[in-house]
């Protein structure tokens, strides 16, 4: 019976062993279960800062490179309009510069044709004045110049119908 003894202890020694082995992997499973969900839990918190961060950044690139669009947009805007304007001037400024020679130009003309106008008038008047002069100095010297006198008036008449 010391062997039964023995085999019963030895059977109780190997439950009590048991059960602390099975303790050992209960704990070592619940520490390994919590480290496991801690590590995820703090995975899970790294990629949604990262995915915050990238967000962020993406937001902050956006807005960066969209207000740099706008400023050189602007910029290229001013550019063209001075551009633009600048030219307007230019064509307005060559236009009023032809239209004054234009109307410097006319008004010489015009001023011109008055002058020389005037100056043929009084030509034919000195002309008509002289031709009279003429005839009465003829007429004065001969007694012939009557019969002349007529024949001229006669010519004078008959071009006058001929243009008429």
């Amino acid at each position: 019976s010391l062997r039964a003894v023995k085999r019963m202890q030895s059977g109780t020694r190997r439950r009590a062993i048991m059960r602390l082995a099975a303790m050992r992997r209960s704990a070592l499973k619940t520490l390994q279960r919590f480290s496991r969900g801690m590590l995820a839990r703090v995975v899970a918190r790294c990629a949604r800062q990262q995915r915050a961060a990238t967000r962020l950044q993406t937001a902050f690139r956006r807005s960066y490179h969209a207000q740099r669009y706008a400023r050189k947009r602007q910029a290229a805007v001013v550019v063209q309009t001075q551009s633009r304007r600048r030219r307007a001037t230019r064509i307005v400024r060559e236009k009023l510069e032809q239209e004054r020679l234009r109307q410097t130009h006319q008004g010489q003309l015009k001023e011109a044709r008055e002058r020389l106008q005037a100056e043929a008038n009084a030509k034919m008047e000195l002309q008509e004045e002289k031709r009279k002069l003429e005839q009465q100095l003829a007429m004065a010297v001969k007694p012939e110049a009557l019969e002349e006198q007529l024949q001229l008036q006669r010519s004078e008449h008959s071009k006058e119908l001929e243009r008429l």
